[in-house]
């Protein structure tokens, strides 16, 4: 929830808190997966800076180091609640791109707070979705210590635990998420030949050509919410999943498949009849991206691009 008392505004303390915004809203969508909680965490941030800048006997020494710390913590509160607040959603629960971009167009579908966030800082999907397996601590250290390459000594410090304790969380946090966690980058190109070929295999109906692209135990994260109709379990098997998409372009296709970029990687957007009905992305499970190991279909409305 927002802070309750709203202080006037200074320009001394949005002076100190504008440069930092960016990275904040980073940290926050890193840790919670969706746009809107970033935007609540960061304006929750905004607040208690406020009145620390406004009421604090001395003023704040490092204001980067404080933000840092005050951001992730509020992150930290919703994570905690997390289970409450998706405990009522329909079927798989995926993260939210952050951004979206057409395949030829420099505008982006879904600004970032600011359209020139760099690609370097972009998280995929599959990322994030694994990062749900990690507890709030876990997802915090790991967040801050392999994405935004905090050193313990200051992990230690924004998580309130000794460097011993946060080398363990992040330990746990690294084994948790396994051998598909990564700190290897995809080759780019290979990426999006697998995505053209899997757009080529899908369009034409190719069961098993779509087979022969995805690995015997792809996963398929199919997220519609309640409010369209979808998948309600997570659908596991390179057969399985090939002939699931299939079976979507019998019943409801065709669609028109176009390719995008979803948080600066590979990915299709389903049109049909000139409307968006869904983001598909397709995730290599190998450096070398020689076949697809997850797919994540987001089909809720709330999610996609305008």
């Amino acid at each position: 929830m927002p802070e309750a008392a709203a202080l006037p505004v200074t320009e001394a303390a949005l002076a100190a808190f504008e440069p930092h915004r960016r990275r904040l809203w980073s940290l926050a969508y890193r840790m919670l997966g969706t746009r809107a909680d970033a935007d609540d965490a960061v304006q929750d941030c905004w607040l208690r800076w406020q009145r620390a800048a406004t009421e604090a006997a001395e003023p704040v020494r490092d204001a980067e180091a404080w933000l840092v710390t005050a951001c992730t913590r509020l992150c930290l509160d919703r994570l905690k609640a997390a289970p409450r607040r998706h405990g009522g959603y329909v079927g798989p629960w995926v993260p939210e791109p952050a951004m979206v971009e057409t395949a030829g167009d420099d505008d982006a579908v879904v600004p970032p707070p600011e359209r020139h966030l760099e690609r370097a800082q972009e998280v995929s999907l599959a990322l994030l979705l694994m990062m749900e397996r990690l507890s709030p601590a876990e997802r915090a250290a790991y967040v801050l210590h392999e994405l935004f390459e905090c050193g313990y000594g200051r992990l230690a410090a924004v998580l309130g635990r000794s460097e011993t304790a946060c080398r363990q969380l992040v330990s746990r946090a690294r084994r948790r998420l396994g051998e598909q966690a990564p700190r290897f980058a995809v080759d780019a190109a290979a990426h999006a030949t697998l995505v053209a070929r899997f757009a080529h295999a899908l369009a034409d109906g190719d069961l098993d050509g779509l087979t022969a692209l995805l690995t015997a135990e792809a996963e398929a994260w199919n997220d519609g919410g309640g409010k369209v109709a979808s998948a309600l379990n997570v659908i596991v098997g390179g057969r399985r999943v090939a002939r699931f998409l299939c079976g979507i372009q019998r019943k409801f296709g065709p669609y028109a498949l176009r390719p995008c970029t979803a948080n600066g990687r590979p990915a299709l957007l389903i049109c049909r009849d000139g409307r968006l009905h869904g983001l598909l992305a397709v995730e290599p499970a190998t450096v070398e991206a020689a076949g697809a190991g997850l797919v994540i279909f987001i089909r809720n409305p709330d999610k996609l691009p305008p």
